[in-house]
């Protein structure tokens, strides 16, 4: 089972303003838990009926916050966007839809916002991180 935290303040902050900005938080109720243990830097997941009712939450959006907390603030802001870049609220049929990107994790909105050249170096920086994160492990399974 994964273990859920809370998220720091700054990293609630970014989403809650990427929220705003795109005027969902007017449609929907959301949360934004931290599992350091997944290995995308963030996803943003539709809540089922049940829990919804349990929990009076329409989105989860579920963090690396290691990672996410390793990049500079613009770039956790685009990070932020990338996430959420799939998630609108459909007004006429009353409907929270999640949708993967364009292309599997692109989103060509954010991608032509930011420009294909920084959002690629954030990404590759985000992978490296991971990657790192990955050896610092396994090297400390080797010494124990």
């Amino acid at each position: 089972m994964a273990d859920f935290l809370t998220p720091e303040n700054g990293t609630k902050n970014i989403f809650s303003k990427v929220l705003d900005d795109t005027m969902l938080s007017n449609y929907i109720t959301s949360k934004v838990l931290v599992n350091n243990k997944q290995s995308e830097i963030g996803r943003a997941t539709k809540v089922s009926d049940l829990n919804k009712v349990l929990s009076n939450v329409d989105l989860a959006i579920i963090v690396n916050e290691e990672v996410f907390k390793s990049l500079l603030p613009e770039d956790q802001k685009l990070v932020a966007e990338s996430v959420l870049a799939g998630v609108h609220f459909d007004t006429e049929k009353d409907k929270l839809v999640v949708n993967k990107g364009d292309i599997p994790a692109i989103h060509s909105g954010v991608v032509s916002k930011y420009g294909v050249d920084k959002y690629f170096n954030v990404m590759n920086q985000i992978r490296e991180i991971f990657s790192q994160k990955k050896d610092a492990k396994e090297q400390e399974t080797s010494q124990n």
